[in-house]
């Protein structure tokens, strides 16, 4: 099962794990607007610029998207590995958060996710080795079948997709940030705190 890294691109398969650098994740706190200008190691300027080209009817046509009914995020106790969709369900004990996006969060979703792309192309980013994940996005069938999900590591500056169907989007440095907030705004808590790095009933 293939995965996603917002500063580095993986796959749920190891053997599919990428330093691609995606989108989200040196959680640093960079500016959206512009004022700080995020730099890599290797000191290649990483912004992300909004480029509206995607509208909302085309962004909804992408997979998993076109097969989903609903799309959730959701927060989980993280245990070596111990993911909470099996077999295409929610194993329900492990999750402490759930949020159900109505069509204008799918909105904004799939517009930060697709029309903000990096200004300079084939930029080497920086990675982190660990994944520990607390959060996730999950596209759900009309029958309540999971179908696709990725798995998010805010700690780590991960994310993981369950399928290297999903469409990729460009891994611009502050996507991360964005998708941070979008969480927070959803008034999920577990996860998205970069204070906490270890949280009270986890292995």
């Amino acid at each position: 099962m293939p995965g996603y890294i917002f500063h580095s691109f993986r796959i749920c398969n190891p053997s599919y794990l990428f330093s691609i650098g995606f989108l989200v994740f040196v959680l640093f706190p960079a500016i959206v607007n512009g004022q700080i200008t995020p730099k890599s190691k290797e000191g290649i300027d990483q912004n992300c610029v909004y480029n509206k080209k995607y509208s909302e009817i085309q962004r909804l046509s992408f997979y998993p998207l076109n097969i989903s009914d609903t799309v959730k995020l959701i927060s989980f106790r993280y245990h070596n590995n111990d993911y909470p969709v099996k077999k295409g369900h929610l194993v329900k004990d492990s999750i402490l958060e759930i949020r159900v996006l109505n069509k204008k969060d799918i909105g904004r979703l799939t517009d930060i996710l697709f029309n903000y792309t990096s200004d300079r192309k084939g930029n080497i980013r920086s990675t982190r080795s660990c994944f520990q994940p607390r959060n996730a996005i999950l596209f759900i069938d009309r029958v309540g079948q999971v179908r696709e999900y990725a798995l998010i590591s805010f700690s780590c500056d991960q994310f993981e997709i369950s399928s290297n169907r999903i469409e990729k989007w460009d891994p611009c440095y502050q996507k991360s940030q964005m998708i941070l907030r979008f969480f927070i705004s959803a008034g999920i808590k577990y996860g998205t705190d970069l204070a906490m790095h270890n949280y009270p009933g986890e292995d």
